[in-house]
């Protein structure tokens, strides 16, 4: 729209007019604008939580299926198998430093104080005296504390398994 003259005080008041109308439109128009945006968002979230229970209760059904018929089909180095829409397979996890069971953090620094002084400087951060697993599971790594000194100290190397799904992409939804 071209810059338009104004000659007179009412060609001012008319401006003034039309400008309030102008922004009193955009604002309206601006907040359906965002109400239609929620109430799509909203449908969407509500769809894709749906869908999110789907895919939970069919990988639970996949994960069950798999440690049923593990011995079927899940032998060998890989304990992988290829499906059309993707795989299964059984992974080891990282080897972590856990606490035996009936111990507590409290418990473990207690050992830990009257063990080697290796373990007991490795083990126990200071100034407070706490327990420093990632010193302990180092010790562990390069062999210097084997299971047997753990397990005195109230500790275990545990590494669990777990079941990996993994699906292909579909072209149509990438």
């Amino acid at each position: 729209m071209a810059k338009k003259t104004l000659n007179t005080l009412a060609d001012v008041e008319l401006a003034m007019n039309q400008l309030q109308r102008t922004r009193a439109e955009i604002n309206a128009k601006t907040s359906h604008a965002y109400i239609e945006i929620a109430d799509i968002r909203d449908g969407i979230v509500k769809d894709i939580s749906s869908l999110e229970e789907d895919a939970k209760r069919l990988e639970a059904s996949l994960e069950t299926w798999a440690e049923e018929n593990r011995e079927d089909y899940f032998q060998g180095e890989s304990k992988t198998l290829d499906l059309h829409a993707g795989t299964i397979s059984f992974r080891m996890g990282t080897p972590a430093l856990v606490l035996l069971e009936g111990w507590k953090t409290n418990d473990v620094v207690d050992e830990l104080k009257k063990a080697d002084a290796a373990i007991k400087k490795a083990g126990i951060k200071q100034p407070d005296p706490t327990l420093d697993k990632t010193a302990i599971k180092k010790l562990y790594d390069q062999g210097k504390i084997d299971d047997k000194t753990l397990r005195s100290l109230g500790l275990a190397i545990k590494q669990e398994e777990s079941i990996l799904l993994s699906t292909k992409t579909l072209e149509a939804y990438a």
